[in-house]
């Protein structure tokens, strides 16, 4: 009887957790904050060279800056809807819309520049884990 009592007890207290899980009420929110680096493909290949964005969330809506091969910092806007990302890039010449899939520390989607160019990206967001910090990122 005894084992009975503590088994219904652990069941009990496992009760909030597992229904905070089906709810997702308790389920961390995605966090864009911080500094990305982007990859860029076409037809499957890494092309170009690789950029870092840096990302500011306030629900849903995020801010921040591109820094674009010529050394241009660009500002950069978006939403985040579930897991669905859509920045724009905005440079004096040119412009960069992408939407992409977020997946923990990764976004992955397709992208369009100059209008014409067409290709696939992924995004990675950099992880700072020293104490004294990494200067921004």
């Amino acid at each position: 009887m005894r084992r009975f009592a503590l088994t219904v007890l652990a069941l009990l207290s496992l009760a909030p957790f597992a229904l905070a899980q089906k709810n997702g009420d308790n389920l961390p929110k995605p966090n864009l904050n911080g500094k990305w680096t982007i990859h860029w493909f076409v037809d499957g290949k890494e092309a170009g060279t690789r950029n870092t964005i840096n990302l500011t969330e306030t629900n849903g809506t995020f801010s921040g800056s591109f820094l674009a091969d010529s050394g241009e910092s660009c500002p950069v806007t978006g939403t985040l809807d579930n897991a669905k990302a859509v920045l724009q890039v905005s440079c004096a010449k040119f412009a960069i819309s992408l939407d992409g899939l977020l997946k923990g520390n990764e976004i992955d989607g397709d992208y369009t520049a100059y209008g014409n160019s067409h290709g696939s990206f992924r995004m990675e967001k950099l992880t700072c884990w020293l104490p004294e910090g990494c200067g921004g990122a």
